[in-house]
């Protein structure tokens, strides 16, 4: 096989692409979110008291109501996927083959979209980048799932499309039944694509045949997403995250958010290329839809407006952006001086990203608990946000053997605790930092340092202030 430079840059993008893949998934401490998530597994939750024995597969129900805004489904794989390991580097590798999965699936539709083959590399190693940026390659979160069936229902439609008996339309069925229960944005794109495809079966079947078709297609569909409705939605808590970003609530979103941005931008290339050719393919229609779908609900604040948590929307605008550039570059597809400097871009961003991946907040966070001398602290207090990732760390991770020297959990203070009331809800009793007697108090919120400086060397752990 004759090497040329074409093949070693591919192999190059390739390799930074794995690195940041490998980077992120020997990530070796869980975030607040994951090992609520691990948590929530078991059958328990953040705040459950410590070295509880794992619940039933009820109590993850349970607990996934009132402690977590998915559908369940993804802490429903967790209570099995630990039945063989609790260590972090076992617990990532599921959402990294989700990932994995979406890579193959993306290029399956790259592919079918005849989309140059200088090209594929780069926008595979784009979108490593779309999604190490997030931590969405080996985050322990259902949202590499989701992504995935975003990817892999959108590809099996671009397969199946020419001829949609019953067979292949109840596979794109079950396969988005699963999905579902991955995120409830995912349940939004399923509902996208449903109306596109009885769209589908309207215009190209006769009544009766359309009739049967569309429940053969829609009859499991419609049995998962109330399902999901009975048994979790209306159990949850639907009201806005204050953290995150509404258009409804913040207008400013409408100009000012990435995600409009790129939104807008593929409204604006869309309208380039439908001027040009009136038929368009439908990657880039279905995009379109979904996005206006997610920015509509965005707007009666009923989902949230980002790059990460609408990582369905950024992803299906990331793909038609790659389907754009490819129309649009036309005989710039072959153009080494076009090619060589993405292939460059992508290959920095993968190693920046490698680098941030070791250096966010909350590994600092970990690493300075770990340095801590905690044998000269009678009383140590943590802050709620950073309870399940302590206790992760001395029931499961890298501080077990620490247990007995550290003194946990006899000497340790957590800020929130969970109770379940005879109804089977749960509370949680809080204690305010300036209310426990506590000799370290680690990860205050910022609002929470009135009357507290930080200790010696630290700048996540503080004591109180001499009166």
């Amino acid at each position: 096989m004759k090497i040329t430079l074409d093949k070693i840059l591919a192999l190059i993008v390739a390799a930074a692409a794995l690195s940041l893949c490998a980077f992120q998934f020997l990530d070796p401490f869980l975030w607040f979110d994951e090992s609520g998530q691990f948590f929530i597994g078991l059958g328990l939750n953040h705040y459950s008291d410590p070295f509880l024995t794992r619940g039933t597969l009820y109590d993850v129900i349970v607990n996934n109501r009132f402690y977590n805004l998915d559908p369940g489904g993804f802490s429903i794989m967790v209570y099995f996927w630990t039945l063989f390991s609790t260590s972090v580097y076992f617990l990532r590798v599921l959402p990294l083959l989700f990932f994995l999965a979406s890579v193959y699936f993306l290029y399956r539709i790259l592919t079918h979209e005849k989309v140059s083959s200088s090209y594929v590399t780069v926008f595979l190693g784009a979108y490593v980048v779309f999604a190490g940026l997030f931590f969405l390659i080996a985050e322990f979160r259902a949202y590499s799932m989701e992504i995935c069936g975003t990817l892999m229902t959108l590809w099996l439609y671009l397969k199946y499309s020419d001829k949609l008996d019953y067979r292949r339309l109840l596979t794109i069925s079950l396969v988005a039944c699963f999905f579902c229960i991955s995120r409830y944005s995912f349940i939004m794109v399923a509902f996208c694509l449903a109306l596109f495809i009885i769209f589908d079966l309207f215009r190209k079947e006769t009544f009766g045949r359309f009739i049967a078709k569309a429940a053969v297609f829609g009859a499991p569909l419609l049995s998962t997403v109330l399902l999901i409705f009975f048994f979790m939605t209306r159990l949850q808590d639907s009201g806005t995250l204050n953290y995150v970003g509404y258009i409804g609530k913040n207008p400013r979103l409408l100009l000012l958010s990435p995600l409009t941005l790129l939104f807008y931008l593929n409204i604006i290339l869309f309208a380039l290329r439908y001027r040009k050719e009136k038929k368009v393919p439908f990657i880039l229609v279905y995009a379109l839809g979904v996005s206006s779908v997610f920015f509509i609900l965005s707007i009666c604040s009923l989902f949230p407006w980002d790059l990460k948590r609408a990582a369905s929307v950024t992803l299906l605008n990331l793909l038609s952006l790659m389907i754009h550039f490819t129309y649009f570059a036309g005989e710039l597809a072959e153009r080494k001086w076009v090619i060589y400097p993405l292939e460059g871009l992508v290959v920095l961003c993968s190693l920046f990203l490698c680098y941030r991946t070791t250096h966010r907040e909350f590994v600092d966070i970990s690493r300075e608990f770990e340095a801590l001398d905690l044998s000269k602290y009678e009383k140590v207090y943590v802050a709620y946000t950073s309870i399940p990732d302590i206790k992760y760390q001395y029931e499961f991770g890298r501080l077990r053997d620490r247990v007995a020297e550290d003194g946990y959990p006899e000497k340790f203070v957590f800020q929130a605790r969970s109770y379940q009331l005879a109804d089977g809800e749960f509370r949680e009793h809080l204690l305010a930092p300036e209310e426990a007697e506590c000799d370290l108090y680690f990860h205050l919120d910022a609002r929470q340092l009135n009357g507290f400086k930080a200790e010696k060397n630290c700048t996540y752990s503080f004591v109180k202030e001499q009166e």
